[in-house]
């Protein structure tokens, strides 16, 4: 085994993120409420959402220090040095940050409905535009804690994935296993029989991703095939603003999908293969805790209004 290790490094990096985060989103917040003409209601709030809800997910990552190690069969989601005091309060919390994660690509999905419904469907827009709108809080939390409940219900560890995992806590991170905050995942048994509890986990969470890129991919497809033509009648300005919003979109999708949620995608089936190996795998939540700030500055590059203000702040 290397004797580098990628986790101090991770610690301190996430504390930069999240300084970095919360500089870039309060300054889109900023513009979004007080120097954007054109972009207004329903969207205007969704930005401002995703813009708090990626502080929290950055601020999680900066005091939680959430980690993943991938050893063989089986799979760790562990804090490395929490500063949130008491064990349950650690649990509680990574919980929380699982559901703040899924809940970020939740909204992404719903952004592209909006856009959907905007060009095709504008009588739906009534679930944006007035109390109806609950839904779309009621479908984020649902998503958020499906991710907090099955990790708590289907990778709390035991005697047997703790005893699995402790040697290579131990040798990778000097961590003892008993003082370990966290869950575990190992998909067999050690006469080589399913885990079925651990490998639902895994299931769930592929299924909930694939079913939010399902959403994505279906409305970004159907506006992408059919928007010129929509946008005909339009006028100039509010035809181009409609494309900007979408390319920013595609962009808020497919750039944090290769850097970010596709990487994740076989460190969650990994312990399928039982492979041998033992990866910190843990690089990916460092990667992750950048999408915040990554998306908001798509939006500021892309969409028009934004270039300009921030072009007139620096002449």
């Amino acid at each position: 085994m290397s004797s580098f290790h990628f986790y101090p490094f991770a610690i301190q990096a996430s504390k930069v993120v999240f300084a970095t985060t919360v500089l870039i989103n309060l300054f889109l917040v900023y513009l979004t409420l007080t120097h954007t003409k054109q972009i207004t209601g329903a969207y205007k709030y969704m930005i401002i959402l995703f813009a708090f809800v990626g502080i929290l997910f950055t601020f999680m990552k900066a005091t939680l220090h959430p980690y993943l190690h991938s050893h063989n069969a089986g799979l760790m989601f562990f804090s490395l040095e929490s500063d949130w005091g008491q064990i349950k309060a650690v649990e509680v919390a990574i919980m929380v940050y699982t559901g703040v994660y899924s809940a970020m690509i939740s909204l992404v999905a719903i952004q592209f409905v909006f856009r959907y419904w905007t060009l095709f469907c504008d009588k739906k827009l009534v679930y944006f535009t007035t109390r109806k709108c609950i839904v779309w809080f009621i479908y984020v939390f649902l998503i958020g804690m499906g991710w907090g409940f099955m990790i708590y219900l289907c990778a709390r560890p035991d005697d047997y994935t703790s005893n699995y995992m402790r040697a290579s806590l131990l040798d990778t991170y000097g961590m003892d296993v008993e003082r370990t905050v966290g869950f575990f995942v190992v998909a067999y048994n050690a006469d080589q029989s399913t885990r079925w509890r651990n490998v639902a986990f895994i299931a769930a969470m592929l299924i909930d991703l694939m079913i939010q890129y399902v959403i994505v991919i279906y409305c970004g497809v159907t506006i992408n095939q059919k928007m010129h033509e929509k946008l005909v009648n339009f006028s100039v300005p509010h035809r181009r603003l409609q494309e900007q919003l979408f390319r920013t979109l595609v962009l808020q999708i497919t750039v944090p999908s290769i850097i970010f949620h596709l990487p994740l995608v076989p460190v969650l089936c990994a312990p399928l293969f039982n492979l041998r190996l033992d990866f910190e795998s843990g690089i990916i939540y460092c990667l992750l805790s950048l999408y915040p700030s990554i998306d908001s500055v798509i939006l500021m590059t892309v969409v028009h209004d934004y270039r300009h203000k921030i072009t007139k702040l620096n002449d």
